[in-house]
């Protein structure tokens, strides 16, 4: 409570005090530095929102943060747990409060990258193979974190030649032969770890 009184005085003689007071309100708090971490997240990582918290009269942080994922509503807190798709557009926005009044929403919104995809095992068959024998390199175990598709690559080498990409291989052998197929998931966007076998 402020209180200003004014007493009249003309140099000799004061007169009778008036007075006025007004009562502060309560300051509207701000939140700025917004950010989720990780910077560069995955579909599988936690994420966390933090701000920094300003309120003229000392109040306490009683802000609420919701979050939303490609535009709809995804949770509450200070943080959100995967699963996410790669691409999906993650928000994360600040409403300052101080348990009396509630500032202006601050936001930020990263997006969520594409996982590596990656594959279980390779087996080229035949095995045993001969100088006629046409060999087949089977990759099995898919997994992408996404959801995408299996677009894994093949590569042929005998003896540390380059000798294909597909995932047969005919040509003229010779007995001792080393023979290795190379499968590099991925998924349209990402490589995985290379897989291989050998004869």
């Amino acid at each position: 409570t402020v209180v200003c009184e004014v007493t009249p005085d003309d140099g000799m003689n004061s007169g009778v005090p008036v007075s006025d007071f007004i009562v502060i309100d309560n300051g509207a708090p701000t939140v700025s530095a917004v950010e989720i971490s990780p910077l560069a997240p995955s579909v599988n990582d936690d994420l966390s929102c933090t701000y920094t918290f300003t309120d003229l009269d000392n109040d306490a942080d009683q802000s609420a943060i919701a979050w939303s994922v490609n535009g709809t509503g995804a949770g509450t807190g200070a943080t959100l747990s995967g699963a996410f798709v790669g691409g999906d557009s993650v928000s994360c926005e600040v409403t300052p409060n101080d348990g009396v009044t509630a500032g202006a929403p601050m936001s930020t919104t990263i997006v969520i990258g594409n996982s590596a995809p990656s594959i279980a095992s390779v087996l080229i068959s035949p095995d045993p193979a001969y100088a006629n024998s046409s060999l087949t390199c089977s990759a099995s175990g898919f997994t992408d974190p996404d959801g995408d598709p299996n677009q894994s690559t093949f590569r042929w080498t005998v003896d540390g030649a380059y000798a294909g990409n597909t995932s047969t291989l005919s040509q003229s052998f010779s007995k001792g032969d080393t023979v290795i197929c190379e499968v590099t998931p991925f998924d349209g966007t990402t490589t995985g770890p290379v897989v291989s076998d050998s004869i």
